[in-house]
Order: structure tokens, then sequence, then C-alpha cells
């Protein structure tokens, strides 16, 4: 659990960029500025780190499940992260994730983050909210980074969710 955090919202100008990679076990080689910028970390500090020193506590577990299954599958994976900064205040960003293939081997990782819209963010807050609560978890199931509802109303509904059209 990354402590401490506070209430502190901090925002991606919009046309940011947020880029990181990392290799296969989630390690950071390369940091953008902007990612510099908005965490309050310097690329010193970020380099040879695990990327989920950035994990705000408020994210469920079952998103970054579902994000690492996607990428050792070989796809790619879009979602909204809240990300704590250094000085335990936060961010949110819509993650696209990318394996990074050379010679048909995934080699590492690469993730473009930009600014979310406000909507995206309550939706996110709500469809998370439930998967942090036990008894709302079953609601919900991730794939891809999208929310779908568990069982048959889930076969009927694959499109609805808090959040499942980001944009």
């Amino acid at each position: 659990m990354n402590l401490p955090v506070t209430d502190t919202e901090h925002h991606l100008r919009d046309g940011d960029s947020v880029v990181s990679r990392t290799d296969i076990r989630g390690i950071i080689t390369y940091v953008n500025t902007t990612f510099c910028e908005i965490s309050g970390y310097s690329r010193e500090e970020l380099i040879g780190r695990p990327h989920n020193i950035m994990r705000h506590p408020d994210m469920p577990a079952a998103v970054f499940a579902d994000l690492w299954a996607t990428l050792k599958a070989g796809k790619a994976w879009k979602g909204l992260i809240k990300n704590r900064c250094k000085d335990g205040g936060f961010y949110w960003v819509e993650a696209n994730a990318n394996p990074i293939i050379a010679d048909d081997e995934v080699v590492g990782y690469m993730s473009l983050r930009t600014r979310p819209t406000a909507e995206q963010v309550r939706r996110a807050q709500r469809a998370y909210s439930d998967l942090r609560d036990a008894s709302r978890h079953h609601r919900w199931r991730l794939r891809r980074g999208r929310c779908v509802r568990s069982g048959w109303s889930g076969c009927t509904e694959r499109t609805w969710c808090p959040h499942s059209n980001w944009a």
C-alpha cells in the first residue's frame, strides 16, 4: 500500500501525454518529462523502480489483475487509473497500455496516458467503488479495461457499465 495519501488532486493539462516503458516485470525503463511533472518524482527516482509505486490505494486490485492478464496475453489494455503522486496527492489518467514485441516475443510494455473527462472519472469512481466493496464486487467483471456486468445481464448488456465507454 503506497502511503501517505491526501485529497489533493493534480490534473494533466489538455493535450499532455504521460509516457512510460517497463520491462516484462513492470520495472520502469523510460518516462517522459510529463510523467515526472505530474507524479512529482524525478526521472532518477523512477527508472529501475517497479511501476506500482504509482498505485493509489483507492484502485481495486481487480483492475491491475485485468491489466496484467491482458498484457501478458499480448493484447492492448485501455482503462482509467487513479495514480498516487510522490506528495500523496493523486491524478486520473486514461491509460493505453501495449506489449512491446521484438522477434515475436514480448520484451516490455509501453503506456500512453492522457487526461480523462470529468464524466469518465465519475463513472470510474462508481464502478471502482463497487469492485472494492465485497458485497458488490460480484456485479462486475473486467475485460481488457472495460467493466461488464456479471451473469446473464452481462451477456445481454455487454456494453453497459458505469464506465463502459470512457469517451
